[in-house]
């Protein structure tokens, strides 16, 4: 189905989504190490723009940490409270 110039799928009406394409240049070769830490820093950053995580990957990350640290104090009897507030 045409409108106005724009693609649209039967199936949800939005607009097909062109292919985006980046030419990005290094000064240096990648090695596979390079070549993957990009990918997976690209991935991240994505799952947070496409709001399939909350917040940055890094922020959900330290949150993970700080709630072991905390239940792990609270199980041995070293915390003050839960992660919930609670005694």
């Amino acid at each position: 189905m045409i409108q106005e110039g724009k693609m649209y799928s039967l199936k949800n009406s939005k607009p097909e989504q062109e292919p985006i394409e980046v030419d990005i240049h290094f000064q240096e070769t990648l090695t596979p190490d390079n070549v993957a830490h990009v990918a997976i820093e690209l991935i991240k950053n994505l799952m947070f723009q496409r709001h399939q995580i909350p917040m940055t990957f890094e922020s959900v990350k330290k949150e993970v940490e700080r709630f072991k640290v905390d239940s792990k104090a609270y199980s041995a009897g070293t915390g003050t409270s839960t992660p919930d507030g609670e005694r």
